[in-house]
């Protein structure tokens, strides 16, 4: 190779060395040093913000269900939501991996949503319990909240009946 003319003695015009042509070298290492996997998985700090987000993008995609990975609190909020006719149904639907939580979403005539909102309330980092005595003041609010007891998972006014109180998990308008 030739110095650049004009250029400082130092500086050499290189050629583009990234491009290769040929057969591919099999990794020398053997795929050990990697430090991201290739697989598909994707772990969740929080599951019941993540369900609460793929119903939210959904009514407002206006789908007519959604898929969320299913666990037993899960399958107990989406229970409580068709109770209180947000949704119109549920099912588990068996899969390799992990079971998923089919929810079919609810429309009125004019296509909108029967969930107008859904807020996360209890977060990983901040839990937020009520006691039995605050739960009046839920009383007020617009829809439903979604409390964890020692009874179960129910709504506000379920827990009040049952006089006892528990972690807000959401509140679904």
């Amino acid at each position: 190779m030739w110095p650049a003319t004009g250029l400082y003695a130092e500086i050499w015009i290189v050629p583009n060395l990234l491009q290769r042509t040929g057969l591919e070298r099999a990794d020398p290492r053997g795929g050990k040093g990697k430090l991201v996997k290739e697989e598909n998985s994707m772990t969740l700090t929080d599951p019941i913000a993540d369900m609460l987000t793929r119903i939210r993008n959904a009514c407002k995609a206006k789908h007519k269900k959604v898929d969320i990975p299913s666990s037993s609190i899960k399958k107990e909020i989406a229970r409580i939501l068709m109770n209180n006719k947000f949704i119109s149904n549920f099912v588990e639907v068996e899969d390799s991996r992990q079971n998923l939580l089919r929810v079919f979403l609810k429309y009125d005539q004019n296509n909108r949503s029967y969930i107008t909102g859904l807020m996360r309330m209890s977060k990983p980092g901040l839990r937020i319990y009520v006691q039995k005595e605050d739960l009046n003041k839920f009383g007020r609010v617009l829809g439903i909240v979604i409390v964890s007891t020692s009874k179960g998972i129910m709504t506000h006014q379920e827990a009040k009946s049952a006089g006892v109180g528990g972690e807000a998990i959401c509140r679904v308008w």
